[in-house]
């Protein structure tokens, strides 16, 4: 039942039968239940769903294949909310066009949302841009991640404000804790994406890392390599082994080998797919000790094996560029 109250007047009680309390226990898994079958819906893209956020992925060999395909797929989805009575947030909805060549194209699109079965409608058009932000995570059109690392460095300017007061009042354990809580923790969401991007765009986050780890040992001269924190680029590589310790992966061989296709990875023909963190893994895996590769120990023992390891090496993507 639902009541509206308004300068002291209650209305009339009204029944819902459709939908949940917000802030309800199981409001997000009834959620979760009700737009699950969206998934079954035959799509000509990929469709990607984190809670009420929902991501359309297509792929096609040129600009007009790509407008008919999402138009349908968005028909889809368009048919799919009416029948269940939910209705699309178009002033959320954007596109972001990737393409694998240098110059910028003019976007010449056109993506709508149909409300009516008319060609030549006048429906809402889908604005196409630059940058989008999902899950946090700052996405540009180009993959060179400027926007993400703008974003994660002026929060990280804020967060070293507040540490360079705070070293005043608490010791380093205190201080070491509040840089794993409010720093590293930052650094490392999205790092896999971004964590391999050019040197240049890392280098504003890799200094503002060294002030930030020098307010925290209260010393203006100590280097990362000589703290127990590991820097930007050894953080990538950290967490790209963690991952691929959960989610094995076989090494990449230089020789395609036919008969074996499928145990093998694709070796990248363009300089910008060699910054993908499944390539790099698999060039990295040519230099890990045979100690780690070869895990027997306890998830606690192997981290810190790893990060021992890692931290060994200041420069660690230099290690790579042999193999790369």
């Amino acid at each position: 039942m639902i009541q509206v109250k308004i300068k002291g007047e209650t209305s009339y009680p009204k029944a819902i039968n459709i939908g949940v309390p917000q802030g309800s226990i199981l409001g997000p898994k009834l959620f979760l239940l009700f737009i699950n079958d969206l998934h079954e819906c035959r799509m000509n893209g990929m469709l990607i769903n984190y809670a009420d956020d929902c991501l359309l992925v297509n792929a096609a060999k040129n600009k007009n294949m790509l407008q008919k395909q999402l138009n349908k797929d968005l028909e889809t989805i368009k048919k799919w909310c009416d029948g269940n009575k939910l209705r699309i947030n178009l002033e959320k909805t954007n596109y972001i066009f990737f393409s694998l060549k240098e110059k910028k194209q003019e976007d010449t699109m056109s993506v709508k949302i149909h409300e009516c079965n008319n060609n030549n409608c006048q429906c809402y058009e889908i604005k196409s841009l630059d940058n989008i932000k999902y899950l946090g995570i700052h996405i540009d059109s180009k993959l060179n991640w400027k926007k993400q690392i703008q974003n994660l460095n002026n929060y990280l300017k804020i967060t070293n404000y507040h540490i360079y007061y705070l070293r005043n009042y608490l010791d380093f354990n205190s201080l070491k804790t509040t840089y794993y809580a409010l720093i590293q923790s930052y650094i490392t969401y999205g790092i896999l994406a971004y964590g391999s991007t050019y040197d240049t765009h890392l280098k504003v986050l890799k200094n503002l890392q060294k002030n930030i780890i020098r307010n925290v040992y209260k010393n203006k001269k100590i280097k990362v390599q000589n703290s127990i924190f590991l820097n930007i680029q050894q953080l990538f590589i950290y967490r790209m082994i963690m991952f691929y310790e959960k989610y094995p992966l076989p090494p990449i061989n230089n020789v395609h080998n036919l008969r074996y296709k499928t145990n093998t990875c694709e070796i990248p023909h363009r300089e910008k797919f060699k910054q993908l963190y499944t390539f790099i893994y698999t060039k990295i895996h040519k230099i890990i000790p045979e100690n780690i590769k070869n895990n027997n120990q306890s998830k606690n023992k192997f981290k810190k094996t790893l990060k021992d390891w890692i931290k060994e090496q200041e420069h660690p993507f230099e290690l790579l560029k042999e193999y790369m």
